[in-house]
């Protein structure tokens, strides 16, 4: 299992063998939750790479924002946000792409 530092590369990595429970499921060892700051309830991603596994903390997902931003009081022009989606959605696939 691979874990996500803030510097992967110039740290020692953190290996511990763990056993998959019925349905999949593995417990992260505390060192590892720690070293990523993760506790009871927070959000993860989980990514493959080949045969490695990546965990990430996600700080922030549409379910923990959700009602933090006030309605708009005027009709948007739905069109326009989905142009204006698909366009910041390319722009971070680009980003991604340049820090591979």
């Amino acid at each position: 299992m691979q874990t996500n530092t803030k510097d992967a590369y110039n740290v020692t990595p953190i290996k511990h063998f763990m056993t998959v429970a019925r349905k999949g499921q593995i417990t992260l060892p505390a060192v590892i939750r720690e070293a990523l700051h993760i506790k009871e309830g927070d959000k993860i991603a989980v990514e493959l790479y080949g045969e490695a596994v990546k965990v990430t903390p996600v700080a922030f997902t549409l379910e923990s924002a959700y009602g933090s931003v006030p309605a708009l009081k005027k009709p948007q022009d739905f069109s326009e946000m989905i142009r204006i989606a698909k366009e910041e959605r390319v722009e971070r696939i680009i980003e991604k792409l340049h820090t591979l």
